[in-house]
């Protein structure tokens, strides 16, 4: 066998081993965005719960707490609108 062919498995064995390493790095990549997506659904129906159970304890507070409620219930919708950006922005 040639040196030329020789140098060409090698190459080819090369540039299999990476395209092998680089499918792993991906697979554990994805493994990795799925955990976390799982963890913001689950921090997102936290927060969703408690929106609930502020927006009750509001209705008929007086003017100056319905206020403060008012601004948590703002922040809330904030964390909800970036965290349904966030599951919305994951290409498949």
């Amino acid at each position: 066998m040639s040196a030329e062919a020789i140098g060409s498995l090698r190459r080819k064995a090369q540039n299999e081993q990476t395209a092998l390493a680089l499918a792993d790095a991906l697979r554990d990549t994805e493994r990795k965005c799925d955990d976390l997506r799982a963890a913001l659904i689950a921090a997102m129906e936290i927060v969703q719960k408690e929106r609930v159970r502020i927006a009750y304890n509001a209705k008929g507070a007086p003017p100056a707490i319905e206020i403060g409620y008012a601004d948590i219930l703002h922040h809330f919708d904030a964390l909800i609108a970036l965290a349904d950006a966030a599951l919305g922005a994951r290409h498949d």
